[in-house]
């Protein structure tokens, strides 16, 4: 409004008056814009007025610029160090120990899969702590099963390449007939790692195997399953002193070599036997038991000093077609006290009509 009043008082009184224009460019450079027009209202005429007005617009339009050149500079800086933030691999870079915490929780094929990421990870799947074989890591197309086993050989053989550092955990879990030397070389190599769960399930065709020595040279082992192999504990065999899940399932055993490593098994809590052959006598002396299952064939059964037992799962196989009807052991007291007689704390009690039948006929005291 001052501006407007100021214009329309200039026209009228001061459109004859004589100025330099040198002078009035030197007040419009010299003040504000806001006081442009007062130097004309001051020491103009009509055509110092209009370049006056021209030369501040023609300012704030240049004012104006330098705001926007500002701001384009500054939105150009921030999307250069954006770039260069996304240029750093942050997920490479990651500790080990996080990036196998990711890698396990992925299937194991999946995990391979990462190899085509970059040459940083072409290896980086190889190095796992944990490896579950199982039937996800095979393409569905390949149904026969010494050609499945090919395909785990070859992911075995690229981790037996590659890796460093421990592997804390194996499991096989595919519908494959593998080779036994493959097999047992593996084993090798995972107790040479500080294996802690080593886990062989049951595979399409039963061929008893020889279990490496080296099994019973892993002072870190925790969890023991083992499928279709024929267990013998060597001489130097001092027990597992981690061991707290044991589980045999179609391994062939005999009585006192079963008997002697659930001995040395001071921390056992979990015990499964299942389809065990030439096991004659089930004798079961471990003071941390807590959970028992038996599903095989076996003659006669004893649960001493289990304190612990909370769970206990009993089916009687027939043996040779048949029930076995034999007495205990000469000098022993009853099936039935012997498996009831330590079971203070049990919970939980599960047994077969062929365990009871054989009982029956016993002679109790």
């Amino acid at each position: 409004m001052f501006f407007s009043c100021l214009d329309q008082l200039f026209l009228f009184k001061l459109h004859n008056l004589p100025i330099n224009s040198d002078v009035i460019i030197l007040i419009i450079f010299l003040l504000p814009n806001q006081f442009c027009f007062i130097s004309c209202y001051v020491c103009c005429d009509f055509n110092a007025y209009v370049f006056c007005r021209l030369s501040c617009s023609l300012l704030d339009m240049l004012n104006l610029a330098e705001e926007l050149t500002k701001k384009i500079m500054k939105k150009q800086e921030n999307l250069a160090e954006t770039e260069k933030q996304l240029e750093i691999d942050r997920i490479s870079n990651l500790p080990w120990d996080v990036l196998d915490t990711i890698l396990v929780r992925l299937p194991l094929r999946d995990a391979a899969r990462t190899s085509i990421l970059s040459s940083k990870w072409r290896y980086k799947w190889t190095n796992l702590s944990q490896f579950i074989l199982d039937d996800k890591c095979i393409p569905s197309s390949i149904s026969d099963k010494a050609s499945r086993w090919i395909e785990i050989r070859k992911i075995i053989d690229q981790v037996q390449s590659n890796h460093n550092g421990p592997i804390e955990k194996f499991k096989l879990a595919a519908y494959c007939c593998p080779n036994y030397s493959d097999l047992d070389q593996w084993i090798r190599f995972l107790t040479e790692k500080g294996i802690k769960e080593l886990i062989i399930q049951e595979f399409s065709v039963i061929k008893h195997f020889k279990l490496p020595d080296s099994v019973f040279c892993g002072p870190k082992l925790s969890h023991l399953e083992l499928y279709g192999c024929i267990l013998r504990l060597p001489s130097s065999f001092k027990g597992f002193d981690c061991l707290k899940i044991l589980q045999l399932n179609h391994v062939f055993i005999i009585s006192d070599t079963l008997e002697h490593l659930i001995r040395n098994c001071p921390v056992l809590e979990k015990l499964t036997l299942l389809n065990l052959h030439h096991l004659a006598c089930v004798r079961i002396y471990n003071p941390n038991l807590k959970y028992v299952k038996i599903d095989s064939a076996f003659e006669d059964i004893c649960l001493g000093h289990s304190l612990l037992l909370a769970s206990v799962d009993i089916r009687m196989l027939p043996m040779n077609g048949g029930i076995t009807r034999q007495h205990p052991e000469q000098g022993k007291v009853c099936t039935l006290i012997r498996v009831f007689g330590y079971l203070h704390g049990i919970n939980r009690l599960s047994l077969s009509n062929q365990f009871l039948e054989v009982c029956s006929s016993l002679f109790f005291f």
